[in-house]
């Protein structure tokens, strides 16, 4: 390399690489931002495509969003294709029920903030009788009861089995189409109900009344008065104290070095945004989970939650990016967390 850069003119470095990325004097590179609640209020941000899609994060800063990092964790389907695994709320409308065992963060806009883990459940009261919902804004392999809102996409899924779908303007039916495939209207929200029970929806006429309930930790007030939630986990920091709770994620998650994407509060009741770089040697190795903790309480910070890391760990602001992706490009993501500018601050 040194002779081939000689050659060229030029003056090559050769930097030595770390043995082990495990040992404690190796370097590291981190990125906080901090938002004062009263001139700044965040909202979680989507794909444009919808939440069937996964997107890079600078496509998500967006309709005034001065920073954006990214979400909690997702699956994937295909290319671009994916979903987020546990809750996501936003301005009051549940787009994805939580998953059991990890920790939500839930806000609204009176600079309320809410962490802990939540249940749900879904129920459609039909003419004579009801369902359960299977699932919001997802796709099902086999039977089941879904909702889906403009959120997922501009249209439901295709399916190969028996299908039928009720478009819903508030609670009054106004379409009946069967099989999948077909447009989600703005402002509406459409019920698929996909096996033999799709009868009782081929059933309905125009007019009708369809009432689908949703639930939060059973009604919990607490969460019910929240505008915006989004899943991570573990909870790292609770009243400022360090905690190790694992929430059955794997050891490698917890405890080997890695990027890391960390929201919550400091001291003074402030958001963060916080990015830890990760996957080189010569510039930055990652962090595990304590060593996030514990540099987030030395910073001021009294809650903070694990969000997605590894090569979907990334801050940006209208700048560029805070940090290096770990992947040398930006690994498309099913979500992000924006900060916005609140009017006439």
């Amino acid at each position: 390399f040194l002779s081939a850069a000689s050659a060229l003119g030029r003056e090559g470095v050769v930097f030595a690489s770390i043995p082990n990325w495990e040992m404690t004097d190796t370097p590291r590179f981190w990125t906080m931002m901090v938002f004062d609640p009263g001139a700044f209020e965040l909202r979680p941000v989507l794909p444009s495509e919808g939440m069937a899609a996964l997107a890079p994060l600078r496509s998500m800063l967006r309709d005034g969003a001065v920073a954006v990092v990214n979400g909690g964790y997702f699956g994937t389907s295909g290319k671009g294709r994916g979903s987020p695994i546990g809750a996501l709320m936003t301005d009051g409308v549940l787009l994805n029920p939580p998953f059991a065992g990890r920790t939500c963060f839930g806000w609204n806009s009176e600079n309320r903030a809410v962490f802990g883990q939540l249940t749900w459940n879904g129920k459609v009261h039909l003419p004579g009788g009801f369902m359960e919902l299977s699932g919001i804004n997802r796709t099902l392999k086999g039977d089941g009861v879904v909702l889906f809102s403009p959120h997922f996409g501009m249209t439901t899924p295709l399916v190969e089995t028996r299908a039928a779908e009720a478009v819903l303007g508030g609670s009054r039916v106004e379409a009946v189409r069967t099989g999948g495939g077909n447009p989600i209207p703005e402002g509406k929200l459409v019920l698929a109900v996909y096996g033999a029970a799709s009868r009782f929806i081929e059933s309905l006429r125009f007019g009708e009344t369809i009432d689908v309930s949703l639930q939060l930790n059973e009604g919990d007030p607490a969460w019910s008065s929240m505008s915006h939630i989004v899943q991570g986990g573990p909870f790292l920091l609770r009243n400022g104290e360090v905690l190790s709770e694992r929430e059955k994620l794997s050891d490698s998650i917890i405890d080997r070095r890695h990027p890391r994407t960390v929201v919550g509060l400091t001291k003074e009741g402030h958001w963060f945004f916080f990015v830890g770089d990760g996957g080189t040697a010569v510039h930055r190795v990652g962090f595990t989970l304590d060593e996030v903790s514990r540099i987030l309480k030395s910073a001021g910070v009294s809650y903070a939650l694990n969000l997605d890391g590894g090569g979907s760990s990334g801050i940006i602001s209208s700048g560029g990016f805070w940090n290096i992706p770990s992947d040398g490009l930006e690994r498309p993501v099913s979500y992000g967390i924006g900060a916005f500018q609140r009017r006439g601050r």
